[in-house]
């Protein structure tokens, strides 16, 4: 029954968005209704365009949605808003946000999906998305969900799945899911999940100073791929950038490669900032051929607080490769425990050796760090 009703409503969407065609600039309001684009479609500088709910545009070709304007396409929990390729297995090149665009241009309740050029791109912009599915899109070097480039953006209650890079050079293809590059984003309450990459950030890569704070969040089951190479950062990778991760589930995240480091998240050696709040870093793994270390967290930055955090069941490394400057390393009140590989790397002095006891009446070293085997539940510490 499934497949005929789905061939049925393939066969209703060609015959119906074939009498509505769009191709060039756009603006007032579109819809509801379905339309088939058939050519580049814009948002010009000075106009402005609102897609009402139940609105579908099903790209016929490589077209683009560029956005020099304002654009509003809010749809609603029952009446989404989708945009989409016209049929299985074809392509369109996504939506972009250039400078000109107006600040307050926004997407809720909408799905992207089937783009190969990211699904949604903004350089020297500012979009706001909110319960939006970025789901199946790709991109060759980076960013194959979302692409942000010196800009600014504030994701809330969304999911950013099954988004993948593919670049198969050694070195290149980062940030599967999310990539980020002198830009501030704001992400919270979000799933990122199942998106991949060839070389670094198969869930969210960030460099160039970029700022990205997550709260209540899940990044689970993103994976970096390339079988050659220096890989790194199965679910996070920073690179000379700040990430604070508040409230957060890193699960089950992967890296593969000729050397993998940092299978939940990773960060580059000597650069940036790494804050790891109130957060469960379980089973995540690293699949190389030559495992570095940091199956849970590789931070190698110079500053990194990791507080009130469970660190546990990191596969194929150490669970935790710290800095080798200890000055700047925070890391306490945290449990790390059921690591294959032993749970450090670097161990700075007085770390682990539990010689207190906290209010609890547990163990714990000077850090007030635990040892405590226990398996770590999903909202144990209040996530989500």
């Amino acid at each position: 029954m499934k497949r005929y009703t789905i061939t049925f409503l393939s066969m209703l969407i060609i015959s119906i968005s074939a009498a509505a065609q769009l191709s060039g600039p756009l603006s007032g309001t579109l819809g509801p209704g379905m339309y088939t684009v058939i050519d580049d479609i814009s948002v010009q500088e000075g106009d402005s365009l609102t897609i009402a709910p139940g609105t579908e545009l099903l790209f016929d070709g490589l077209y683009s949605f560029d956005i020099y304007g304002y654009f509003y396409a809010v749809g609603t929990e029952s009446d989404s808003i989708f945009f989409l390729a016209h049929y299985p297995n074809y392509h369109w090149h996504g939506i972009d946000f250039f400078s000109t665009s107006d600040d307050s241009c926004k997407l809720s309740y909408c799905v992207i999906t089937g783009s190969i050029s990211s699904g949604i791109f903004c350089e020297n912009a500012h979009i706001g998305l909110s319960q939006c599915l970025i789901k199946g899109n790709s991109c060759h070097n980076f960013g194959g969900g979302l692409a942000f480039i010196n800009s600014s953006a504030t994701i809330e209650n969304s999911e950013i799945v099954e988004n993948s890079v593919n670049n198969y050079t050694p070195y290149t293809g980062v940030g599967g899911g999310i990539y980020s590059s002198q830009s501030v984003l704001y992400i919270s309450n979000c799933i990122i999940k199942q998106d991949s990459s060839s070389h670094r950030g198969g869930g969210i890569f960030c460099e160039d100073r970029s700022s990205l704070t997550i709260t209540e969040s899940v990044i689970s089951d993103n994976a970096v791929y390339q079988t050659s190479g220096f890989n790194q950062g199965g679910g996070i990778f920073i690179a000379d950038s700040y990430l604070l991760l508040d409230h957060c589930l890193v699960s089950f995240n992967t890296v593969g490669g000729q050397t993998a480091q940092g299978g939940g998240i990773g960060c580059d050696a000597n650069t940036g900032t790494l804050k790891v709040f109130n957060s469960t870093i379980t089973r995540n793994a690293l699949q190389g051929t030559m495992n570095e270390g940091g199956a849970g967290i590789c931070a190698l930055s110079e500053n990194v607080i990791v507080k009130n955090c469970i660190i546990e069941g990191n596969i194929g490394g150490h669970g935790f490769d710290f800095p080798t400057n200890y000055d700047t390393l925070e890391v306490i009140h945290n449990n790390f425990y059921n690591h294959v590989y032993g749970s450090f790397n670097y161990l700075p002095p007085g770390f682990m050796i539990l010689s207190n006891i906290n209010a609890n009446g547990e163990p714990c070293d000077s850090f007030y760090n635990l040892n405590l085997t226990r398996f770590a539940l999903y909202g144990e510490i209040g996530m989500l």
